[in-house]
């Protein structure tokens, strides 16, 4: 940027030449001096009784004739002789200080950065190593616990999978006769049955086609994913003509925003095949649930681990789960309530509880303001009636999933109940002292795994923590400096 050019100015009083924002305008002092006369006027006035003039010759004869009057005057004056900084040198002052700190501020970035990259850093990265490598030899004792693990539990495992396998059909019975399995599901057909089924598409997904349609003029996903290669093609000629005679910052910003408008609405597309799939697997397995083949198999399967407690002397079951996948989708998936009455509702119940009112003593307003009044109510309980509609099936399908759950814990913890029996009663071939060292040997190696892997995770947080800062306070001494040379060149 070109510096601004100031015309010579030459101070008044000494002469001096400077540019104008280094000079002062300042007041000078301009003395000049005057006589008291009297002519003959005043003196035939005196002789003839005019008080005026006989005050005037006493005041010319009595007191000094001279006076000496001072005036002032706004002229261009050098700091010297003004006494005053110039504008100039005020700013001159200013970038001064400003560069003294920027440069200030600079050393203490950098001494920090030198500080990070020599000490802090390498520092905890040697503690991560170091964690690392605890973490990783508890991990290998762990193993050869597991391969021994495959050795006691097998037969274990094989008695529970014969006793899950025996309750297989009490288990389907169980979940067939559950009353509020049952009732959910009544409530789900019933929901079904009142949402549209003609309408495929949210109000959302048609708004995103629409919107693509009035910017595009294309209605298909893989014409917008054509359309984006496009534009991308385009946007990256124009910004190889940035800074030359051929750059179109209109094109440029235009394509720039189709770009960024493109790929939104197509990760909105894919969101929306993405729910539409989800919601379809949460409906094929809830009709699963009704499957008497389906439901037994699903029992014998594994959904959690047997846990051998040498304190309480029985089995336990841990890690039970069923599902978490689908459940948090299909949770995620389910749309806020709708509430409130409208605009157009709300005119409609006000108007028309108004004229009602109002009608009480004028028939006419009544027979008015009824229709209104019910069209209104109507229109507020069909408008919230339809938009959670959806949301009621996605909720009943989640509490089924969720009792379905529930019910398949149960049975489990009752075959766990089995085999505790069968253990009391000495008919499992298991070595109990064997079982039970083994046990407390595992899981105090996992305890030790856990409180391993959390220092690890937070030295590896802190890690990143100071590599991250390191990162900031090198483009901030970049910064920094660059402005500081900025101002050195002004």
């Amino acid at each position: 940027m070109a510096k601004k050019k100031f015309r010579l100015t030459t101070c008044n009083i000494c002469g001096a030449q400077a540019p104008a924002n280094f000079m002062v305008r300042a007041k000078k002092a301009i003395k000049a001096t005057s006589r008291n006369t009297v002519g003959g006027k005043e003196v035939i006035g005196s002789i003839l009784g005019f008080e005026t003039s006989q005050k005037a010759l006493k005041r010319s004869v009595l007191t000094s004739r001279k006076r000496t009057h001072t005036t002032y005057r706004t002229v261009w004056m050098c700091e010297d002789c003004s006494g005053e900084k110039s504008i100039g040198t005020r700013e001159k002052e200013a970038l001064y200080y400003e560069k003294n700190a920027l440069l200030k501020e600079c050393e203490l970035c950098l001494a920090d950065i030198e500080y990070l990259k020599d000490t802090a850093i390498p520092d905890i990265k040697s503690q991560f190593d170091k964690a690392s490598e605890i973490t990783k030899s508890i991990q290998i004792d762990k193993e050869k616990y597991e391969k021994k693990q495959s050795e006691i539990f097998p037969p274990l495992r094989t008695s529970f999978d014969e006793i899950k396998s025996k309750s297989a059909n009490s288990f389907y019975e169980k979940v067939s006769s559950n009353i509020p399995l049952k009732e959910l599901f009544d409530k789900l057909e019933e929901s079904k049955k009142d949402l549209e089924t003609k309408r495929n598409e949210s109000k959302r997904e048609k708004e995103v086609s629409d919107m693509i349609y009035a910017e595009f003029k294309i209605k298909t996903q893989k014409e917008l994913i054509k359309k984006i290669e496009e534009i991308a093609e385009s946007l990256s000629d124009e910004e190889k003509k940035i800074g030359t005679s051929w750059e179109n910052k209109k094109l440029y910003e235009k394509l720039k925003y189709q770009d960024e408008f493109a790929r939104q609405m197509i990760n909105e597309q894919t969101g929306f095949k993405q729910i539409k799939v989800e919601e379809a697997y949460s409906s094929k397995l809830i009709s699963s649930y009704k499957d008497k083949s389906f439901i037994e198999n699903l029992f014998n399967g594994k959904h959690a681990d047997i846990h051998f407690n040498s304190k309480k002397n029985k089995f336990e079951l841990i890690n039970f789960a069923y599902k978490e996948d689908t459940l948090a989708k299909l949770n995620k998936n389910v749309p806020g309530k709708i509430t409130g009455l409208g605009w157009g509702n709300g005119l409609a119940i006000f108007f028309g509880g108004g004229w009602v009112i109002t009608g009480l003593e004028d028939r006419s307003l009544l027979a008015l303001g009824l229709p209104f009044l019910s069209l209104g109510i109507y229109l507020l309980f069909r408008k919230q009636k339809k938009e959670n509609l959806l949301r009621e099936k996605l909720l009943n399908e989640l509490a089924i999933h969720k009792t379905f759950s529930t019910i398949l814990e149960e049975h489990l913890k009752e075959s766990i109940n089995a085999l505790n029996k069968q253990f009391e009663k000495g008919e499992l071939n298991i070595d109990i002292i064997e079982l039970s060292d083994f046990q407390d040997k595992f899981d105090a190696i996992s305890e030790k795994e856990e409180e391993a892997i959390i220092v690890e995770e937070k030295i590896e947080k802190e890690l990143n923590d100071k590599t991250a800062l390191l990162s900031s306070l090198s483009n901030k001494a970049t910064a920094l400096s660059e402005r500081a040379k900025m101002l050195t060149q002004a």
